[in-house]
């Protein structure tokens, strides 16, 4: 079903501060929910679902790539529904897919039903997560938004650190069976709620708008460089992400690491991702987007450089990395806003996301194909050169690309 006429683009919200840090904690929490029972899930559960069921890992592991293309495939439908002012119901639909999903996974007995869970989640993941809740946000605070998206990252990246182990010890009490139908209770009894009724709406959208034809939403000569190349950064930066995130470990121990000391020098990301986007929360409104997604994209290159040189203390490279994941995850949300406006930049992103969607679920793979045939070190560089293209992307991107909307 195609959504209906995008809407003539209304002035935004006008949000005091309380109405801003309820949305910012009620859309924060949702989104450590979401993460960390969708992206998460696997990380702990994955093992003892293949051991209890007699799957190998691949198959396993499957059930969560098909979820990802699921999920590329609402992502860009999401996306208009957002342009619209639909953004409320989208996330509060997300949650409930969320607890369709855990309660199918909980219960399955076969490898049909946990696919199914799967496909359940993938929707939740394509309506619900930073993507849509960035441009929830953007199409109703406008040029106001850069602080709650940022304050919304900020506590989205959380999520990994409280539910790792509170999966362990979920596991471990109950079983993953049951962790999952309490994840699903989750999503149902916090997540759906605090999207419905916290989550913001624009003013002066639905029936009460005109309409306008998708032909006036369509890319202008103008639009396209930018738009290319924020398409090539976010598709080329969640490729990374995902590549790192499978092979880190190795990665480390590769270059003279201890296993003990691989996983904790790998804990640096986290609290590096966290004090950078405390301090673009803190100093950020002075930069536009283009030179905060510029910076972030240079210390993930930077990154990687040094790690595939390895001459170094290898904390360095991952403070860098954690540093450059938590300026680019925000200047996923702003710099769409500040590019293109809070009507067209959820329609925008809805279609980047699928795209990046598609490559976060099939880089591992084609990654695993290269290092199985010419080694680790080879597979390294090749992501270490994707990581410097997209250096000169974002430089591009800050030089030549035209301002089209007030910068947030």
């Amino acid at each position: 079903m195609q959504p209906s006429p995008m809407p003539v683009e209304p002035p935004p919200s006008e949000p005091g501060s309380r109405t801003v840090l309820t949305t910012v904690a009620a859309l924060g929490v949702s989104q450590v929910i979401a993460f960390g029972t969708s992206f998460y899930l696997l990380t702990v559960l994955g093992e003892p679902i293949g051991a209890q069921m007699g799957w190998p890992q691949s198959w396993v592991v499957g059930g969560f790539t098909i979820g990802v293309l699921a999920a590329a495939g609402v992502a860009r439908a999401a996306g208009r529904f957002v342009a619209q002012g639909y953004g409320r119901e989208i996330l509060t639909l997300s949650a409930l897919c969320f607890c369709g999903g855990l309660t199918t996974i909980g219960l399955s007995n076969d490898y049909p039903i946990y696919v199914i869970g799967w496909l359940l989640l993938g929707i939740g993941m394509g309506g619900g997560l930073y993507d849509i809740t960035f441009g929830t946000i953007g199409r109703s605070f406008g040029a106001k938004s850069r602080t709650a998206i940022a304050l919304v990252a900020l506590i989205g990246g959380f999520s990994s650190a409280i539910f790792w182990p509170l999966t362990g010890l979920l596991l471990a009490e109950f079983g993953w069976r049951n962790t999952c139908l309490a994840y699903a209770v989750l999503n149902l009894i916090v997540s759906a709620p605090l999207y419905w009724w916290f989550a913001p709406r624009p003013h002066g959208t639905h029936h009460s708008c005109k309409s306008r034809g998708d032909h006036q939403l369509s890319l202008t000569s103008a639009d396209r460089p930018a738009y290319f190349a924020l398409a090539f950064l976010v598709v080329a930066e969640m490729a990374i992400n995902v590549c790192v995130s499978v092979y880190l470990l190795r990665m480390l121990t590769e270059r003279g690491a201890q296993p003990a000391e691989a996983l904790a020098l790998s804990a640096l990301v986290g609290p590096a991702q966290i004090a950078m986007r405390l301090i673009e929360l803190a100093f950020g409104n002075r930069l536009h987007p283009r030179h905060s997604m510029a910076i972030g994209v240079a210390f993930v290159a930077l990154a990687l450089v040094m790690l595939a040189f390895g001459n170094i203390w290898l904390g360095l490279p991952l403070l860098l990395y954690g540093g450059g994941k938590g300026v680019i995850s925000i200047a996923r949300g702003t710099l769409p806003l500040a590019l293109f406006g809070p009507v067209r930049s959820p329609v925008l992103m809805g279609n980047i996301s699928s795209i990046s969607l598609v490559a976060q679920a099939g880089a591992p793979v084609l990654l695993a194909l290269v290092i199985d045939r010419h080694g680790l070190d080879t597979g390294l560089w090749i992501i270490t050169a994707l990581a410097v293209i997209s250096c000169g992307v974002s430089i591009s991107l800050v030089l030549g690309a035209r301002k089209l909307a007030e910068p947030v």
